[in-house]
């Protein structure tokens, strides 16, 4: 990132501009596109709006393994995160259903605000997988003995009615991955259609040193909505164990 900053002189030269990178860069650069996009949408959840932004970004070219745990989804578009077309939305109840997924106790939830304990009661005491949880991109990290997952998610229409998103997906070696349906139909703006994903590893051999990255796609005339699909080898992260000194 090139930013402008008071002249600067360093030996026989002013600088008038500098180089700046890193997460703390960042962060101020995507609380503005935020902060852009609330303004234009001020009704939309916190949820819909990192969708917009997560799913509508421009892909960044992976130039070696390592690449994969540092990337993320790509650059920011937030000209295109304005139309997103789709987004994965939330509510209080899917992050009740989240946390009692992970078997989390919740009685500290109902003091801190009345919004939880109404979203415990509505959520009829059930649970979804952490995996489940309704996020943009699809991500896990397999345990060696496992192979395979089906994710769930559901979209929400904030384009055009009456509107036929085809799904695309880029295919990798050594993962087989199954959406359905391959269609969802949108009669109205704000309708929700579900949808899940098979996500099976084939051939461990065939993906990066930390597993794979690859990304589905829902497509309609100008629309691209692109959640990316993270695999991962969890063995990979887990703690050594300590060995005692001789």
């Amino acid at each position: 990132m090139i930013v402008p900053l008071s002249p600067n002189v360093v030996g026989e030269k002013t600088w008038t501009c500098t180089i700046a990178s890193g997460t703390s860069m960042s962060a101020a650069l995507v609380a503005g596109a935020m902060a852009v996009l609330k303004s234009i949408h001020p009704d939309w959840s916190s949820a819909a709006l990192i969708s917009s932004v997560l799913t509508t970004v421009d892909p960044i070219e992976i130039r070696d393994d390592e690449d994969i745990l540092g990337v993320g989804s790509g650059l920011i578009n937030a000209k295109k995160a304005q139309e997103p077309g789709l987004v994965y939305d939330m509510n209080p109840i899917d992050y009740i259903r989240y946390l009692r997924g992970r078997k989390l106790d919740l009685s500290e939830l109902v003091q801190t605000s009345p919004h939880f304990t109404t979203a415990i009661k509505e959520s009829n005491n059930e649970n979804i997988h952490p995996r489940d949880l309704n996020l943009a991109n699809l991500s896990a990290a397999f345990l060696e003995n496992e192979r395979g997952y089906m994710f769930k998610r559901r979209l929400t229409n904030v384009g055009i009615p009456n509107s036929v998103y085809s799904c695309y997906v880029e295919r990798v070696e050594g993962l087989d991955i199954r959406p359905r349906p391959l269609e969802l139909t949108f009669v109205k703006t704000g309708e929700v259609q579900e949808y899940e994903v098979d996500v099976q590893v084939v051939d461990w051999s065939k993906g990066g040193k930390y597993g794979f990255r690859t990304y589905i796609e829902w497509r309609y005339g100008k629309y691209r909505v692109r959640s990316y699909i993270f695999i991962l080898k969890s063995w990979l992260f887990e703690p050594k164990p300590k060995t005692s000194s001789p």
